[in-house]
């Protein structure tokens, strides 16, 4: 392999990663050299999961993993074009989950968090974060492809910049209360490409209430990704979908999850280190519920067999947040 072609191939890193995605499943994967790159291709199968991975031929391209899961659809998407994109080993993984009652009297899950350590490129020890929303309450589809949301009112991009957020808190391993801030999902900025993107902690529907922004690394959101990061500039209809949310042909990497990725210094912490994320409430303007807002707590994440959560499978890989729209020291 030339040069010109090396510098867009690191099969041992991809690979890595998608073993660890494919977990205790079994996995085939093979790999060969073309003029381009690298073409990274296999599957993983088990009795509720089927997983895919494949690797464009033009250079630069992601590797895209995706399949189902406990009848779950799942596409996670990871960049091999820069150095500073390349998904970090996280060790030491886990995750929360938060039920509520919705305007049924139903009592189901709302929202899962995952976290994980790794290191800096300096040596220092950062966790990332990240929040996601069950499609069951709200998801990226709006306009006339609106999956899910009532026909009387529907889902409108304007919805999405305008108010929606997520609001945590973050524990130290003894309990102390670190950090507590509203996150922004989206909102109207001439600082971003598209003309929309998130504001972090300090902008739009953003706030911090406890803690250091010196301490936050990085923030994204999947409503940034989409417009910034793949760049789909649709702001009327999201892609044409189905109720599992197949991925579009022509906006393969548009992710339909509402999500929130967040990378913290772990001496944010102080000597006890992080312990766990807590929320109280979950929000979307609109929702899929009548109720906006419900109150949540933590409990045991569901099987992905028992039913359909509108979450994603536990044995999905947590996208890293490097390379993520948001860095305070840049946007200020």
């Amino acid at each position: 392999m030339n040069d010109s072609n090396r510098k867009y191939t690191n099969t041992s890193l991809i690979i890595g990663i998608v073993i660890t995605c494919c977990g205790l499943i079994g996995c085939n994967i093979s790999n060969e050299e073309s003029d381009n790159s690298t073409i990274i291709s296999g599957s993983a199968t088990s009795s509720d999961s089927s997983l895919t991975i494949s690797k464009g031929k033009t250079p630069g391209k992601d590797v895209i993993i995706s399949g189902t899961s406990g009848g779950l659809d799942a596409s996670t998407v990871y960049s091999d074009n820069a150095e500073k994109n390349t998904p970090p080993v996280l060790t030491n993984f886990s995750q929360q989950c938060f039920w509520g009652s919705n305007s049924k009297g139903e009592y189901l899950p709302y929202v899962k968090i995952m976290h994980g350590f790794r290191k800096s490129s300096d040596g220092s020890d950062l966790v990332d974060i990240m929040i996601i929303f069950s499609r069951n309450f709200v998801d990226n589809s709006y306009g006339t492809n609106s999956i899910g949301w009532s026909p009387r009112r529907g889902h409108r991009f304007s919805d999405i910049y305008k108010s929606d957020h997520v609001e945590l808190k973050l524990l130290d391993a003894k309990s102390n209360l670190a950090f507590h801030a509203k996150i922004d999902l989206l909102s109207a900025s001439s600082k971003f490409k598209s003309g929309y993107g998130t504001l972090g902690v300090s902008g739009g529907d953003g706030v911090l209430f406890k803690g250091n922004e010196s301490d936050i690394v990085a923030i994204a959101t999947s409503s940034d990704d989409n417009l910034n990061k793949h760049n789909y500039v649709l702001l009327e209809n999201s892609p044409k979908t189905d109720s599992l949310y197949r991925p579009n042909s022509l906006y393969p990497l548009w992710n339909f999850f509402v999500s929130y990725r967040l990378t913290m210094r772990v001496s944010a912490f102080g000597d006890a280190g992080f312990g766990k994320a807590m929320m109280a409430s979950v929000h979307a303007s609109p929702s899929k519920d009548a109720n906006d807002t419900i109150n949540v707590d933590e409990k045991k994440c569901p099987d992905s067999t028992e039913i359909r959560t509108g979450l994603p499978s536990d044995s999905e890989k947590m996208p890293s947040t490097p390379g993520g729209a948001y860095t305070p020291s840049v946007e200020g």
